[in-house]
């Protein structure tokens, strides 16, 4: 929580020139007043923060009321509390400050400190995002993306992701890198899908690490290169992505821009089914029933056959029901129905892991 209220902090520094700004020389002042309390509260001396912040708030310093909004929302240096957070935000808002309206938006958005508001949110971000805000015109490219509160309109919802993603906005660049890929409000365009997927994935975006890992795979857009994609896979794995531990660990199992190592894949599929990922469950199937390092094991390999179909993934009911049928006896597919719920009833803590 301290690292995200630490950056929100810290963005306040670039942001356009605010409506409100029109007193050069009491503006200078204030801010050099609130650039000192930043100071503070990022040392860890909250109180002195505070103490500089809340004056200025006061007097309508709209610097002052987002950064008084952030403490109260993150529970930094006071008791946690959306309910002021929205109305200090509210008081920026109501002065044209893009932070505030953006802040506020958000807050409509989650239903925190006031009641979902998709309507209100979208307003709020459309009137910071017109002024140039990166964060809001990334949460408007989203929306329209998604049709999130809005009708969807990929067109919209491309112009604005144009406009956050030239500013440098992650969120933004991946979203835009996948409207590139599938043709959403432009033309496909696969290898400005995966410049915008680089540049986000640079910044660290775990869908966008995932979304070029699988361009490199592929060879979409970019020549086809497993060793790249091993890299960008393992990258957005390290942040606990389970699609892509899921398919770095079939890159380790084929020795595929890896060197081949069933146990490396093992672990990495076990960490991906553990958070549900049914492709990552039909793996671990297959590890069992093809006795990858050790004999054949049809019934642990029924039991993960079994929990992937339950997810959804429809290739391992298939497998499921042949083993079923084929190699197993009515009493053994009892046992193996057993073990699944037990898996699954844990947790996947308690489901006979080879390694840990």
């Amino acid at each position: 929580m301290w690292s995200a209220f630490r950056a929100a902090i810290v963005a306040l520094f670039f942001v356009p020139k605010p409506l409100w700004a029109e007193d050069a020389t009491s503006d200078l002042q204030n801010w050099d007043k609130w650039i000192t309390a930043n100071g503070h509260f990022i040392d860890g001396n909250f109180g002195e923060a505070v103490d500089i912040w809340l004056p200025l708030a006061e007097i309508g310093f709209p610097p002052a009321q987002t950064s008084l909004g952030l403490v109260h929302e993150f529970g930094d240096g006071t008791p946690q509390d959306f309910t002021a957070a929205v109305a200090w935000y509210a008081r920026a808002a109501e002065q044209g400050d893009a932070n505030g309206q953006f802040l506020l938006g958000s807050m409509y958005k989650n239903g925190s400190g006031v009641r979902r508001d998709l309507q209100s949110a979208h307003e709020l971000f459309l009137r910071a995002a017109e002024q140039g805000h990166m964060r809001a015109q990334a949460e408007l490219g989203l929306m329209y993306y998604l049709g999130f509160g809005v009708t969807q309109d990929y067109r919209e919802a491309f112009k604005w992701n144009k406009l956050s993603a030239d500013q440098g906005s992650d969120t933004a660049q991946t979203t835009l890198g996948t409207q590139y890929q599938f043709g959403q409000g432009t033309h496909v365009d696969l290898r400005s899908a995966a410049s915008m997927y680089r540049l986000a994935a640079e910044q660290g975006n775990f869908d966008a690490q995932h979304f070029l890992g699988s361009l490199y795979a592929q060879g979409a857009g970019v020549l086809q290169d497993y060793a790249e994609a091993a890299g960008w896979w393992a990258r957005a794995a390290e942040q606990g992505h389970a699609r892509s531990m899921a398919l770095l660990g079939s890159l380790f199992a084929d020795g595929k821009g890896v060197h081949q190592d069933y146990q490396k894949a093992y672990l990495l599929w076990l960490s991906a089914a553990r958070q549900g990922n049914a492709e990552a469950q039909q793996r671990l199937g297959e590890f069992y029933f093809n006795g990858y390092v050790a004999a054949d094991d049809f019934q642990t390999a029924h039991m993960w056959y079994n929990i992937s179909a339950s997810n959804g993934f429809e290739p391992a009911k298939q497998i499921r029901d042949a083993i079923a049928e084929n190699l197993m006896s009515p009493k053994e597919v009892s046992q193996a129905q057993a073990r699944a719920r037990e898996c699954v009833a844990s947790n996947y803590e308690n489901c006979g892991w080879m390694f840990q």
